[in-house]
């Protein structure tokens, strides 16, 4: 099974890589939408950050291991 870093039900789809802006960028993330305030959990050491979130949205990003999960 899928394991995310949050400690609730969300729901996913697989974008990674999609075209983004007429082609002119991809898709470098993964998206998990659920409610509001749902509890996360770190998945490796780093720094959180927070990231502009698309419309009404808002992300967040745990950067270091030099930007790879392995």
């Amino acid at each position: 099974p899928m394991v995310f870093p949050v400690a609730a039900p969300v729901r996913w789809s697989d974008t990674f890589l999609t075209a983004r802006d007429g082609g002119a960028r991809r898709h470098l993330g993964q998206d998990l939408l659920g409610k509001k305030m749902l509890p996360l959990v770190a998945t490796f050491d780093g720094t959180v950050t927070l990231k502009p979130g698309g419309p009404g949205g808002q992300g967040i990003g745990l950067d270091g291991c030099g930007g790879m999960v392995r």
